[in-house]
């Protein structure tokens, strides 16, 4: 945390724009939440540098949060209470241990249950910018370690029905994707294997909780407040008063594998959408994969048995070809020994759709070849396809069959140019 005398400057400074901001209406600078900005001011001004230093983050934190969840602030408001908070995460005034646990988590429930009085449609996606920015000012800083796997589920679903809501502008959900983008990068970054599974840097030793089991909110549903509700979350999500731990990674991962399902109506965009937050979490933590057996199970008895549905279908929509192909390398490429049989039945596929008897569309079998050689770039790829399959007596000449078939398919062609005119 900062002098006190930077704390008491930060803060007054932001509280004199919040009461600015209320000026045009006059009615607000009478109100209970000027009553309280102004209270803290005073409050402030006669603390001793002593009393500043033992000060509650919570308690110069508490006016802004309020601003942020009343329903009778205006947007131009709530703007500058989301800026302010987002001050105090990047100079890190909300300190460290019980109390900076406290105003933490006070401060991503707010945030998530965040409500405010519509305006213009341009003025209320400016205090949803905002929202998203305060967010990921969150997860980048390190109070984020302070917070329960209940806010940080609940901080992802905020964002994500941000990203798949059609009445948005498209500029504010390509940045809620791109926050959700981080926020899930972050979350599986941070998770490393220890000598005793896996562990989470920096956290205090009562982050210990029990694993979290929650029920996918629908894409369809209707956005009106960033506020989590029976239609976003489950009934009976677990009260856990201890900090992040690796079945947060779970949770996540069960959230968006339901949307790959081939079986589903789901929009094209919330399932490319699914399958990138997936990609972006196998790319932060694939190599530490096999450290989280739930998140192999899950991946093995679920993700697989969607992806391997799509890829059968008859003509499976390119976009979505393309992160599920991608999904399959991270896999194989993190986990070769635990997707034994899954790598089996890929190659077996990727022969079938090069076969140039096959009627398989141009453009598809354009996708596989593409990934295919992105794949063998990578330094342990066809060297574990040897030893599981060639090297195997029982098993098939997988390498031997892709080697010969790109062989085949890169040679130039053997009739004659009067030929090939006929």
């Amino acid at each position: 945390m900062s002098s006190p005398l930077g704390l008491v400057h930060v803060v007054n400074e932001e509280l004199s724009s919040v009461l600015s901001s209320m000026r045009p209406t006059p009615i607000a600078l009478s109100g209970v939440f000027a009553k309280k900005l102004t209270q803290l001011q005073r409050k402030l001004s006669t603390l001793s540098d002593l009393q500043i230093e033992e000060l509650s983050p919570l308690t110069y934190l508490q006016p802004f949060l309020d601003i942020v969840e009343a329903d009778d602030i205006n947007g131009t408001v709530t703007v500058e209470a989301l800026l302010a908070l987002r001050k105090f995460l990047q100079l890190e005034l909300l300190g460290d241990g019980a109390s900076g646990e406290q105003a933490v988590r006070s401060l991503v429930a707010s945030v998530t249950h965040c409500r405010f009085e519509a305006s213009t449609p341009e003025q209320d996606e400016m205090v949803l910018v905002h929202l998203l920015m305060v967010l990921e000012a969150v997860f980048v800083s390190r109070v984020s370690l302070l917070l329960t796997n209940t806010l940080a589920y609940e901080a992802v679903l905020t964002a994500f029905k941000m990203s798949v809501q059609s009445r948005l502008t498209p500029v504010l959900r390509v940045l809620a994707e791109r926050t959700l983008m981080s926020i899930v990068q972050t979350l599986f970054r941070r998770f490393r294997p220890s000598s005793d599974g896996v562990s989470l840097k920096n956290v205090p030793s009562s982050a210990l909780s029990q694993n979290e089991k929650t029920s996918p909110p629908s894409p369809e549903d209707d956005f009106v407040v960033i506020e989590p509700s029976s239609s976003t979350l489950p009934s009976a999500l677990p009260v856990i008063e201890a900090c992040l731990d690796s079945s947060l990674l779970v949770t996540i991962s069960t959230f968006f594998i339901p949307f790959v399902n081939p079986e589903k109506q789901t929009p094209n965009v919330v399932r490319i959408l699914a399958l990138k937050l997936l990609n972006t979490a196998l790319d932060s933590e694939g190599h530490f994969l096999t450290c989280h057996p739930s998140l192999v199970n899950l991946f093995d008895e679920h993700f697989f048995v969607y992806i391997f549905q799509f890829l059968l279908k008859p003509s499976p929509e390119t976009p979505v070809l393309v992160q599920i192909l991608r999904s399959l390398a991270l896999l194989f490429v993190s986990a070769p020994e635990q997707f034994y049989l899954q790598l089996d039945i890929y190659l077996t596929l990727f022969v079938m759709q090069m076969d140039p008897s096959s009627d398989f569309p141009f453009i598809q079998r354009e996708v596989w070849l593409e990934k295919m050689v992105e794949l063998l770039r990578e330094p342990t790829f066809a060297l574990s396809v040897y030893v599981n399959f060639d090297a195997n007596p029982s098993q098939p000449n997988h390498l031997h069959s892709l080697v010969t078939l790109l062989q085949t398919l890169t040679s130039p062609p053997t009739s004659t140019p009067q030929e090939l005119k006929k």
